[in-house]
């Protein structure tokens, strides 16, 4: 061995988990929409304490199940509604994810491959990133990812075995199957049943999937899932689950949102997203004769589960960046099995490795290193290039500071990529881990120094605005373009939805009351606009729209223009007395 972990190493492990995961997680604000969408509906749960029910603006949101929010409740429960606490949920998934791959790792290999396996996730940079977001995939990833090695586990013995052994596998899938199921969706069990499938196919016996075992299982799932599901259909009657599953089935089957993209989508995002863990899964996908059984049989799950995913989110019509986010645990354990074998048989890595480290990395150094560059410049960008976006040249326009010192990120990065190509072949093993550990730190120094700027562009006008108005008894709402920003930063209470506030009190606003009535929820939303607009309003209102939208809000002599920044404009109109 090179390297020697002590048997402290799983504390070791956990405290770097903690120093990469918690610190400044509300360093740049959430963004729209996943990330405010979720963060709102945590805390509409915290203030109507109405925990069973999902919403977004005090209505139905039928789209989630409720596990994650309830997690992110907890935090701002205990720390507060903050950008931070949204977040803190995926710090502790982090850390569990870490104490994951060192069971797992240490089981059926060594310390030497957990603590590689844990680096090689944390040093690539969207398996990172995700740990520092607001938004379910994480956890729904890991319950996912558990659930599919206990699967394994009581798939790999066909002939013999301890039967309690098997069932306590059996049991455990059944729990995390439908932890995930409770997390995001029953695509969870879509996943394992299709990757049993798969195993059952190439292996060419059903032995393992006994009828006790698939009863257990189900068993074990059904009451994980009859937790929420099954009581809100006593509740409310089965319409919330059809509608559920009417939303999944178009999911796959429509472009939700304008999420489209080409079949290649997630090959592409996982390839470059995923650098530098993603170059070294090829090789790893040939067989290993020195395997043991166990090892075999978990390494084929992964190569399973990784190539399920990959293709079913490819043939989805919406193309998702989260969608193909599960491929980053099989992938960063296939890169792993690869750096292990380095690690023993000192073996040096071929020249399209050194070819994807050099495009792919000196890539995200350069971009990286121009950026400071390009922010310096970005409001004379319009001079010379047409741009037909109104909205995105405004955006350009924004007062933010670039020093040009945060270019030495991508430049310290573009050095150590030039190193790592240039060393001698022996030194194979010692480069690779120099590559993400100099990626880890990249990535903590982006997160940090530059995307908070860089959000400063995008949305930094309109959620300054919102939080101006926290606490202020008044309406907010945005016109012509879809956002959660002021739902969470102005922090809306009830009543300061018409629907439900005070102002539906008032039978004779003919315009409310048709409001009310409507049950889709959209209709409802755009009617409750109009009414802020035109209606008699009991509280002073203000309206946001983009500088390209909402013209006709200029046309309304009740409504005052009150600024305008960035591309975002602003309107009041006061309440009618």
């Amino acid at each position: 061995m090179l390297y020697h972990f002590n048997k402290n190493l799983i504390f070791y492990l956990i405290a770097i988990a903690l120093v990469l995961y918690l610190p400044l997680l509300g360093a740049v604000h959430l963004f729209d929409w996943d990330e405010i969408n979720f963060g709102e509906s945590a805390r509409e749960m915290l203030i109507t304490r109405d925990f069973f029910r999902v919403q977004i603006n005090y209505d139905l949101f039928w789209e989630k199940p409720p596990l994650f929010f309830w997690l992110q409740s907890l935090m701002m429960a205990i720390f507060g509604v903050s950008d931070y606490a949204s977040r803190l949920p995926n710090a502790f998934v982090g850390v569990a994810t870490f104490i994951a791959f060192y069971l797992i790792g240490k089981k059926h290999y060594d310390k030497n491959f957990a603590a590689i396996w844990c680096l090689v996730y944390a040093g690539s940079f969207l398996p990172h990133l995700y740990f520092k977001s607001g938004i379910i995939d994480p956890i729904f990833n890991l319950f996912i990812f558990l659930g599919l090695y206990h699967i394994a586990m009581f798939s790999k013995n066909k002939n013999e075995g301890d039967t309690k052994l098997r069932i306590k596998h059996t049991c455990f899938a059944g729990l995390f199957i439908g932890l995930a199921i409770l997390t995001k969706g029953p695509v969870a069990l879509l996943i394992a049943i299709l990757c049993t499938a798969v195993y059952v196919i190439k292996e060419k016996s059903i032995k393992p999937f006994s009828i006790r075992t698939i009863g257990a299982f189900g068993a074990v799932c059904g009451a994980v899932c009859f937790l929420w599901f099954g009581l809100q259909i006593l509740k409310d009657g089965p319409w919330f689950l059809i509608t559920f599953i009417q939303y999944q089935i178009r999911l796959f089957s429509t472009q939700d949102a304008g999420h489209g993209g080409p079949f290649i989508y997630h090959w592409l995002v996982l390839l470059l997203g995923c650098f530098p863990g993603s170059i070294f899964i090829f090789k790893s996908l040939r067989k290993n004769y020195d395997d043991n059984p166990a090892q075999k049989t978990l390494k084929f799950w992964m190569i399973i589960s990784f190539f399920v995913v990959l293709i079913l989110f490819s043939i989805v019509k919406t193309k998702i960046i989260h969608y193909s986010s599960f491929c980053y645990l099989p992938l960063s354990f296939l890169a792993t099995d690869y750096l292990y074998r380095l690690l023993h048989n000192k073996k040096t890595f071929p020249l399209f490795q050194k070819v994807l480290i050099g495009v792919i990395g000196g890539a995200i150094g350069l971009a990286i290193a121009l950026v400071p560059f390009v922010g310096k410049n970005l409001s004379k960008i319009p001079n010379y290039i047409k741009i037909e976006d109104n909205f995105a040249i405004e955006n350009m326009k924004a007062e933010v500071y670039w020093s040009g010192w945060e270019s030495l990120i991508g430049i310290g990065y573009l050095i150590t990529i030039v190193y790592i190509l240039i060393q001698n072949r022996e030194n194979a093993f010692k480069n690779m881990i120099l590559l993400f550990v100099s990626s880890l730190i990249v990535i903590q120094l982006t997160l940090y120094i530059i995307i908070p700027k860089i959000e400063r562009y995008s949305q930094g006008a309109a959620i300054d605005f919102f939080i101006s108005k926290k606490g202020e008894d008044c309406y907010v709402n945005t016109i012509d373009y879809k956002s959660y920003a002021h739902l969470f930063y102005a922090q809306i209470k009830p009543d300061q939805n018409p629907i439900y506030g005070k102002a539906s009190l008032n039978a004779s606003d003919t315009l409310l009351c048709r409001c009310k009535s409507i049950e889709n929820v959209e209709q409802r939303n755009n009617c409750v606009r109009e009414w802020m607009e035109k209606g008699p309003i009991d509280k002073t209102t203000y309206l946001v729209t983009k500088i390209d939208r909402g013209g006709w809000l200029k046309e309304n002599n009740t409504l005052q223009k009150i600024g305008e920044k960035n591309g975002f404009v602003f309107y009041k109109r006061e309440k009618v007395r």
